[in-house]
Parts: structure tokens; sequence; C-alpha cells
């Protein structure tokens, strides 16, 4: 049912340049949140690039792509004005989503700067015979080699940090019991709470203490001011404010079904049966040799006569559908009023194609267009609701576009 909402965009990492304009320009605001050139590159480099080149290119595209964001960040304003976050599980979620990924950041950050020296790579290509030191071993070599020193180096983080950790209760039975300790600093279960699911273990009090100690560490090093954070941030509280609108979007939508027939008896001609046909299909090895066979069949002549004996051999039987709109036969068969037909292929070879017997799309009765009827009147409706409710947050919270600004979308 989400897809009936034009709002999802997944979100991951953000680089690139920005000319003239700065990563803190805004090129839009609502209400008191504003949208910068650093966010909305952050939205753009999550979408594939042939998502980009279709929906998104040009000015156009990229003006679209900011009423998306500011559309979003109506519905995340709202949902933090209702105070959404400061109640379950969104709270959680949020927290354990803060935690982790400062906690992966301060892991990355110490590991960024390995590197495999020359003289370790020298040395372990030495203990290759020589036939097997090519280009691309040395290059597989040379991945596998800084891989260990990732993993030796991380192990030999959290081995230190694992030391510095101590385990004071590994059974909770509230949010202000202190459960361990680390540098000296005392952990309740409710800060590590969000990273444990279900009942608290020792070894998910262990685990989960890890993960918080990595997280303190991110913070005295300030991981929690950059701006890839913040983006990252806002993007994951942004996709929850959007389920949760989409889900009070949806639960607001009731259909009866007098509704539903009385859309059905309105619309009929939109609710068939997909179209279905019998064929045989012959392969020639070029288009001269099937063109022949074709116009033969034209003068009256029948198959076994107008089409070579091993290329009737390789006859094949299909039953193909008006619905099939990736499929080249279906298209050509339900497009073409001929018995027979020529469709060439990428490789070369020609399909000859002989309708045996065809039957047009049909209308469905009722209790077999019922499901198709109330999906396409749902869309319809929450489609109707989302617009409404759209229009309600702008008047509400307002948003503002910066027309003078736009250009440095295009800025890379």
């Amino acid at each position: 049912m989400r897809a009936f909402l034009p709002l999802l965009l997944s979100i991951f990492a953000v680089s690139g340049s920005y000319g003239k304009c700065s990563p803190e320009t805004e090129v839009a605001r609502v209400d008191d949140k504003g949208i910068t050139l650093s966010y909305y590159r952050y939205v753009e480099e999550a979408i594939p690039r042939w998502a980009l080149e279709k929906y998104y290119k040009g000015e156009k595209g990229k003006r679209e792509l900011l009423n998306k964001i500011v559309e979003r960040t109506l519905i995340l304003v709202d949902a933090e004005k209702r105070g959404l976050f400061k109640g379950e599980p969104l709270k959680s979620r949020v927290e354990r989503f803060r935690i982790r990924n400062l906690s992966y950041s301060y892991l990355n950050e110490k590991l960024k700067g390995i590197k495999v020296s020359k003289e370790e790579l020298e040395r372990a290509i030495e203990k290759l015979p020589e036939k097997e030191r090519t280009p691309r071993r040395v290059k597989s070599v040379k991945a596998s080699l800084l891989a260990n020193k990732y993993v030796s180096k991380r192990e030999e983080i959290l081995s230190q940090i694992r030391n510095e950790i101590k385990v004071l209760n590994p059974t909770p039975a509230k949010p202000s019991d202190v459960v361990g300790e680390f540098k000296g600093q005392k952990i309740t279960y409710g800060e590590i709470s969000p990273l444990i699911e279900g009942k608290p273990t020792k070894k998910k009090i262990e685990k989960a203490l890890e993960t918080y100690a990595l997280y303190t560490l991110a913070l005295k090093e300030g991981l929690n001011e950059r701006e890839e954070f913040k983006n990252a941030l806002r993007a994951f509280k942004e996709r929850l404010a959007v389920e949760e609108f989409e889900r009070e979007l949806l639960s607001s939508v009731k259909l009866s079904d007098r509704e539903i027939r009385e859309y059905y008896e309105k619309h009929k001609e939109k609710f068939k049966a997909p179209g279905t046909a019998k064929i045989r299909v012959f392969v020639f090895p070029d288009e001269k040799e099937a063109k022949g066979s074709l116009e033969t069949l034209k003068r009256g002549e029948n198959i076994q006569k107008a089409v070579p004996e091993k290329v009737l051999r390789s006859a094949r039987q299909w039953l193909v559908s008006s619905d099939d709109k990736e499929n080249p036969v279906s298209l050509l068969v339900f497009s073409s009023k001929e018995r027979f037909n020529l469709l060439k292929m990428p490789d070369g070879r020609v399909l000859l194609i002989e309708v045996e017997e065809k039957k047009p799309p049909r209308p469905l009765p009722y209790g077999d267009a019922y499901g198709k009827v109330k999906e396409e009147l749902l869309r319809k409706r929450v489609r109707e609701l989302f617009e409404k409710r759209m229009e309600e947050l702008r008047k509400k919270y307002g948003e503002r576009v910066y027309e003078e600004k736009l250009s440095c979308l295009g800025q890379e």
C-alpha cells in the first residue's frame, strides 16, 4: 500500500563539492527546520543513478526532488510537534540508530588510516611461485593484506574497550539500575536498553555495553557534530515519520462493499481479464529465409511446405497473455491482426510466429474483479486524503523555497 504515496526515498551517504554554494546554504525551509544544500545532496546521492536519470534529471527534476524533500520535512516537523519521538517505539528506534551509527563511525575513524606498505606487499608476493605473480594476483594479495589489517586493528580496539568495561548487574529490573561501568562512568540499563531485544541476559548486556562504550568515545571526539551524522539522523527520523504518516492514512480510509460495488459499476471497462493467445514459434537463423517463408504463407501455401523441415522440427507452442507488457512476442501478437508475423531477435535470429487461437480481453464479473476494484479505490482514496493532509500541513507550518538559491542544486 505504501507505493500509493510518492514519499519514500532511501537515504545513505553524502559527498561531493558545492562550488560557490556552501553545504550550509538553505534552499528551502519548513517552520523552523531548514533544508540545506548538504541535506539535499545527501538525499540525491542515495538515489540510484537510473532513477535520477528517469525522474530527477535537469533543473525540473532537481526542483521535483526538492519538493519531495519539502513534503517529507513537513511530515517530520508535524511528527516532532506531536511528540511522536518522545513515545515508544519511535523513541527507542531513534536512540538505537544514534548509538549504533556513532559507534560504527568511531571504529571507522580509527580504521581509515590503515594502509599496506610497499615492503609488506613485496614480502607477501615473494612467497608466491613466480608464475603466479600476475597483476591480478598482486591486487588480490594487497586486498587480502588490507582486510587482515582492518580485522586485526578492529579486534585490538574492541579488546582494549572490553578490558575497561565492568558488568555490575546482568539482571536489571528497571531503567535506573546501573548495569556496568566504562572508564569510571556508570551506565544504566535505561541507557543501553534500546540496544537489547527481548529479555536482558549477561551476553546481551556485555554486547550492549561494548557498543555504548564506543558511542561515548564518539561523543568525546565530537562525531555527533559532523554534518554527515546530522543528515543521517534526520533522514532516519524522516523515514520513521513517513511510515507513521502512511499508517495513519491507511487506517483512516474505510471502504464498504457498497462503495466498492458502485465504483465497479462506474468503471467496468477498466476491469478485464487479460487476452490470451495460443501460438507456434518457428526459429529461423536469418531474416532472408524467414521472409521467404512468410511470403509463401501469405500466398496460401500450408505451413509444412512453406517452412523448411529443420525449422519445423524446432517449433514450440506457447501461451501468451496481453498483460505481459515486457514480452516482445506478446506485444506483437496482440498488436497485429495477422495470423503470421516476424520478430527479429537481438542475436540475429528471426521468429516466425503463428497465431493458432486468440481471445481478446473480456470484462471481469464483479466477484472476480473485487480485489482489483478494492485496491484501486483504496489507492484513489488514500491519494485524495494524502493531498488533503499535505495541504493542511502546509497551512499549519508553512513552507518556503528560496528561488534565488536553486542554482546551487545544479552545482557539482
